[in-house]
């Protein structure tokens, strides 16, 4: 696998944080493939396409046959840096540019649009919602929650 994504000769270690399954290789981040195949395809394509301004985005970095997984694993980017937490307003802010920069990329924000989708079961002329949208559409019909008193 290490050799599929061109990091053979790098020791991988494991890094902290997170949900504790991200290995560090060369500059690479290898985790167990937790997505449907047409998630991550989905994400790699939209990830290219988007420019970063003022943030960062560890994209999804293809094997050297071309696929996305290999033996049950799949990378990204290495981007140094910590969790600093209650920064709350930064964060806030660095997703609004996300948003903003998939929006002028994609030509629509299917993270935010997606919901709303779910919601109401229709599909929008030439909207293009991210994959995972079929299987949360019970959810989002459902929000918010009621709770009985």
């Amino acid at each position: 696998m290490l050799t599929a994504f061109g990091v053979s000769g790098a020791r991988p270690f494991p890094l902290s944080g997170g949900q504790g399954n991200a290995w560090l290789a060369g500059d690479l981040v290898l985790k167990p493939y937790d997505l449907e195949p047409e998630e991550l395809y989905w994400q790699a394509r939209i990830y290219r396409q988007v420019r970063c301004d003022r943030f960062r985005l560890a994209r999804p970095q293809a094997a050297a046959n071309g696929s996305l997984c290999v033996d049950g694993w799949y990378a990204t980017q290495y981007l140094p840096g910590q969790h600093e937490r209650r920064r709350w307003a930064e964060i806030i802010a660095v997703g609004e540019l996300f948003h903003a920069a998939v929006r002028q990329s994609h030509g629509r924000d299917s993270w935010t649009s997606g919901p709303a989708l779910g919601r109401s079961g229709t599909v929008l002329p030439g909207a293009r919602s991210p994959p995972a949208i079929s299987r949360t559409s019970a959810i989002c019909r459902s929000w918010p929650p009621r709770f009985a008193p």
